[in-house]
């Protein structure tokens, strides 16, 4: 068997093999009825039957290869070494590229004992999923034009989890400066609408190309702190993917998620400080109420020069009537009142929707409110 007669018999795979072996000749080798394909990232040979081919061919998943297995209809796991699909967009437009070229070299870094890269979607990631994967009109989507998370992770790792925590980072230090965003991208054909896909190549809006890859490559081959939680993160990664009421929401609900910590942790700078009587301490251990945990938080949370440059932005956008940032916590806790309630009778206090307005003031919070849930994030999640 060679590569010749593969792409004779199953001829719906030519064009995945040619990808292959154009970009590494070498990564193809042949065993009795197996096409072997070299993994890199774990110095492994995954084997695929003909058996298997021929399912692939026929446009379903291959459903016994060793050692693998598709993870959902998101990416797969071969071993140790787990690939996932990526978008990553702008508010205005998608960012992808074509097979032959990807505009910037990948992003590596490592979490913990975890390693991850971020670039082009692999081809062995696009052979054994493209194919499957047709829309109502069976036209095959485009997969080479998605970004993939490559992780290489430690046995007792949790692979939602280190994507969870990789995206993270992805979104809040690389990309957030630049204003791009990486979400997860389900490869069935219903989940993927790309209508303003645009090619980053050098002769299409150098600057915004240029831009991505100076933000990554700044900073590329950086260890992270490992983070204890997944469920703050997780409400971060979902806050991208939304906008207005529902972003500040999601940013809020982190914050309330860090209330108990701060108040733990403002608790153990005290608890020796004998100008506090038993009974405050007793007070501040006992507190139930949403907002004092929220003014707690911010004091514990914010440093002076970060106080001050919140409350000034708050007052430029006039948002806030006060420059005093012992009362900020209260119009803050006040807007999300204004959200989440829906009383008849505090009507007036109440924000409901109005197709006619544009809602600044919301988007005003919502920024104030990602960068206290990005400092809380670093504080007590690390």
């Amino acid at each position: 068997m060679d590569l010749l007669t593969i792409i004779t018999e199953y001829p719906n795979l030519k064009y995945y093999f040619e990808s292959i072996f154009n970009t590494s000749p070498h990564s193809i080798s042949f065993e009795n009825d197996c096409i072997k394909i070299y993994v890199e990232q774990v110095e492994a040979h995954i084997k695929i039957h003909t058996s298997q081919l021929r399912r692939i061919n026929n446009f379903e998943l291959a459903d016994n290869i060793p050692n693998f297995k598709y993870l959902s209809s998101y990416g797969i796991k071969f071993q140790h070494y787990h690939e996932i699909a990526l978008t990553i967009s702008h508010k205005n437009f998608v960012f992808w590229c074509d097979d032959t070229e990807w505009p910037i070299e990948p992003l590596v870094f490592e979490i913990g004992k975890d390693k991850f890269e971020i670039g082009p979607i692999s081809d062995l990631m696009v052979l054994l999923n493209e194919n499957c994967y047709l829309d109502e009109d069976g036209d095959h989507a485009n997969f080479y034009r998605f970004a993939s998370i490559k992780m290489i992770l430690s046995e007792n790792s949790d692979y939602k989890k280190a994507f969870q925590k990789a995206l993270f980072y992805l979104n809040s230090y690389y990309l957030k400066p630049i204003k791009f965003i990486a979400s997860l991208q389900n490869l069935e054909a219903s989940a993927i609408n790309n209508p303003l896909s645009v090619y980053l190549g050098e002769n299409q809006d150098g600057n915004i190309k240029d831009s991505l890859s100076k933000a990554i490559h700044e900073r590329t081959k950086e260890i992270k702190v490992d983070l204890k939680k997944i469920e703050p993160i997780s409400l971060y990664n979902k806050s991208l993917l939304e906008k207005g009421e529902q972003r500040f929401l999601l940013l809020y609900r982190i914050l309330e998620f860090f209330f108990h910590s701060s108040i733990l942790n403002t608790i153990n700078k005290i608890r020796f400080d004998k100008e506090i009587t038993s009974e405050e301490l007793l007070k501040m251990i006992s507190s139930r109420n949403e907002s004092t945990q929220l003014e707690n938080l911010l004091k514990d949370t914010l440093e002076e020069k970060i106080k001050n440059k919140i409350v000034r932005f708050a007052l430029d956008k006039e948002i806030i009537t006060s420059d005093k940032f012992s009362l900020f916590s209260r119009d803050l806790y006040k807007f999300r009142n204004a959200l989440v309630n829906a009383k008849e009778k505090e009507v007036e206090t109440t924000k409901f929707p109005n197709p006619f307005e544009i809602d600044k003031k919301t988007n005003y919070w919502v920024t104030i409110v990602e960068e206290i849930a990005l400092i809380a994030i670093k504080k007590y999640n690390v």
